[in-house]
């Protein structure tokens, strides 16, 4: 559930729920949200699916199936959502949000399955948002920028 609280009241504005009989959400933990604009959201986490939302409906408005994210490893510019999974294969992830189909995908290890990485984290670079970057945990834990 994404709760929005007006700061200055300290009330709560609005409550995005989770995945119900009647209702598209998350079905498991969200570990990543990112606003696109001031009335959409993009979120994601362990379920393996990436909610568009609109606040002005206050609901789940498109969703895609495929990222599945263990950190804050999601982010937007451009109309492209930059993902980092949490998974042995296809690690960094590039959505378009219009068509939400895969434009690009990054194997962090080369296909080698037995040097598994795992994204905690991936995000656009605020200056420059050609430059992008993640980073990893396992058998070789690093960051890495890409252009």
């Amino acid at each position: 559930m994404y709760t929005s609280i007006k700061l200055e009241t300290k009330t709560v504005s609005l409550d995005l729920q989770p995945a119900g009989w009647n209702n598209v959400g998350h079905d498991n933990r969200v570990f990543a949200v990112k606003y696109v604009d001031e009335n959409t959201l993009i979120s994601g986490g362990w379920d393996s699916v990436v909610h568009i939302w609109d606040l002005r409906q206050g609901r789940s408005v498109r969703h895609f199936y495929g990222p599945n994210l263990s950190g804050e490893s999601l982010d937007y510019e451009n109309g492209m959502i930059l993902a980092g999974c949490y998974s042995a294969q296809h690690q960094l992830q590039m959505w378009d949000i219009k068509t939400l189909q895969k434009i690009e995908e990054i194997d962090w290890t080369g296909g080698n399955i037995d040097d598994a990485e795992y994204l905690y984290t991936a995000s656009y670079s605020k200056r420059d948002p050609s430059i992008f970057g993640a980073g990893s945990t396992g058998a070789n834990s690093e960051v890495r920028l890409y252009q």
